[in-house]
């Protein structure tokens, strides 16, 4: 029997065989995912959204310290301490001023990454301001950034709805952020003032308006420990909690109103991102896989 042909070919087309195109298929599904995979490693813009709590949903992470430039315990870029990719403190090494400040570039300290586009009050902002007798103790410096201590402000709410009200006192916006990326938000509080701890936030929350992250329960009861401790009538210095997020959108940074209202001295923002080698190495050990396959059949 002949051999069929194309129409106005000369030469007889030759069927493949059943390992042909077993191998045919595998090859696809192969390249299928070298696409798949070369995608994800050369795009941007996160497409899982996600808030989630690093470390203690209950209590402060870290108290007692406000030395964020060699704080590497909850580091997650591996730098040994925090900022690495930015950081926002309010009024550091300023004064009590009468009426305290709008939310205005004078009014603090910024370092932003490329991924954070913009910062602005909260629906429920007051004032930003200083108190004598506010974290004595200090904060790395973030103008010198040499590790000498400078007193810091606050970002404070107002107190409408009284204790275990949520306030919201600041947003910021995440825009264009890498692919598989993942940010810790570091949020510095419970520095203000007076020791009963009536500007200390008993809960603090991180939304984007779907998902949402928060340590502790919207009580009145404050987080544990007592950051810092107390001296007489002045808390010595302030707690730290954390957040990891992995999506652009708009954050909202909020706290549960204790007494008389709710305060945050200072954000840091440290990420880190996959290495592409585990993508190609991901893609190596799906293809031994097919090839596996292939060699029972």
């Amino acid at each position: 029997m002949k051999s069929p042909r194309h129409a106005g070919c000369s030469s007889p087309l030759t069927l493949p065989t059943s390992n042909q195109r077993r191998f045919t298929v595998n090859g696809f599904k192969v390249m299928f995912v070298l696409t798949v995979a070369v995608g994800l490693i050369g795009s941007s813009g996160s497409a899982t959204a996600g808030i989630v709590v690093h470390g203690s949903t209950t209590a402060w992470q870290e108290t007692g310290s406000g030395d964020w430039l060699t704080m590497g315990t909850n580091d997650i870029d591996g730098s040994g301490g925090l900022g690495t990719d930015g950081f926002i403190f309010y009024h550091p090494g300023g004064e009590n001023i009468s009426g305290g400040l709008t939310y205005i570039s004078t009014s603090y300290v910024e370092s932003l990454p490329s991924y954070i586009s913009s910062h602005v009050e909260g629906a429920d902002f007051n004032v930003i301001n200083t108190f004598s007798n506010m974290d004595p103790a200090g904060v790395d410096d973030p103008v010198a950034l040499d590790g000498t201590d400078v007193q810091t402000g606050i970002a404070a709410s107002n107190n409408t709805g009284g204790g275990g009200a949520l306030r919201e006192v600041m947003k910021f916006t995440v825009s264009n952020l890498p692919a598989a990326t993942t940010v810790r938000v570091g949020v510095y509080s419970g520095n203000q003032g007076p020791a009963d701890g009536r500007w200390q936030p008993t809960s603090i929350t991180l939304s984007d308006g779907t998902n949402s992250a928060t340590v502790g329960n919207h009580s009145t009861s404050a987080l544990a420990p007592s950051p810092g401790g107390t001296s007489g009538t002045t808390v010595l210095t302030g707690g730290w909690v954390y957040f990891d997020i992995d999506a652009d959108g708009t954050y909202a940074l909020s706290g549960t109103v204790r007494s008389q209202g709710v305060s945050f001295a200072g954000l840091t923002f440290d990420s880190v991102v996959p290495e592409p080698s585990t993508f190609v190495l991901s893609v190596f050990g799906l293809f031994g896989l097919l090839a596996a396959s292939r060699r029972r059949r």
